[in-house]
């Protein structure tokens, strides 16, 4: 288990959605703002992992991604949600 989100995760619960959607630097999760923290794991659209943190108020800091589409996995009450988002 890396960072609270074990490998070869799955999504357990169903999506509200990120915003800003595309985004340029502060990711936003829908429904997580009460979280004051949480693992996050970001991974490319070949599944590897490009980013781990820490999901603060409901927000991640992406501004040192490069450009492109990702996938935003968070534990939120004991499961795994994922949420698509672009990069600009």
């Amino acid at each position: 288990m890396l960072a609270g989100i074990p490998h070869g995760w799955a999504a357990t619960a169903p999506t509200r959605g990120v915003y800003p959607n595309p985004v340029i630097d502060v990711l936003t999760v829908h429904g997580a703002t009460e979280v004051r923290s949480t693992a996050i794991v970001i991974t490319d659209m070949t599944g590897k992992r490009v980013m781990e943190g820490t999901l603060l108020n409901g927000q991640v800091q992406v501004s040192n991604l490069t450009s492109g589409v990702f996938v935003l996995s968070v534990v939120m009450k004991g499961q795994v949600v994922q949420h698509q988002f672009t990069k600009l």
